[in-house]
């Protein structure tokens, strides 16, 4: 057994936990603590996203959760256009139902900062993009912000017309 000085007093440790002055856990002398980079306190691994895929993968995040919340809550109300850009990106990848029918997305971030300020969408209790054609892909011609409950109309009004139950 070996003896450490830890707060200015002489403990007993073993060599798989060791306790250290801001209780961070060692398992076998790893760490699993990491200091967050905006609030600069030093937090579990699990509290830090973990990067799934891409150059970064294995790696977690230098904000912790609620840094990295609150980072993107303030990002996306200065830029809420990028949210529904977001968005129709995720909805039109291949493996997803709109890619599967064929529904590209055809628009730049810019697009849609174009078309929010053209509709007005800020002045939209919550704004949402409509494709006009829903058959037809994420194009400037094709796309507008109207009003959420409006969209979801338009989304069933078909289904409520034709269904004798209704």
């Amino acid at each position: 057994m070996s003896k450490t000085m830890l707060s200015g007093r002489c403990e007993k440790i073993n060599l798989f936990s060791v306790t250290h002055p801001k209780d961070s856990i060692f398992i076998g002398g790893n760490m699993e603590t990491k200091v967050c980079f905006r609030c600069k306190v030093e937090k579990e691994l699990s509290k830090f996203q973990l990067h799934k895929s891409g150059i970064n993968k294995g790696y977690h995040n230098s904000y912790c959760y609620s840094c990295l919340l609150e980072y993107k809550r303030k990002y996306f109300n200065n830029h809420p256009w990028l949210k529904h850009f977001n968005h129709a990106y995720t909805r039109c990848q291949p493996h997803r139902p709109y890619g599967k029918r064929g529904i590209k997305l055809l628009m730049t971030r810019n697009d849609f900062k174009a078309l929010w300020f053209r509709d007005k969408a800020c002045l939209l209790k919550f704004p949402s993009i409509d494709r006009i054609d829903t058959t037809g892909n994420y194009e400037i011609g094709n796309c507008r912000f109207i009003e959420m409950q409006e969209n979801r109309m338009r989304k069933y009004k078909g289904d409520r017309l034709n269904d004798p139950t209704r």
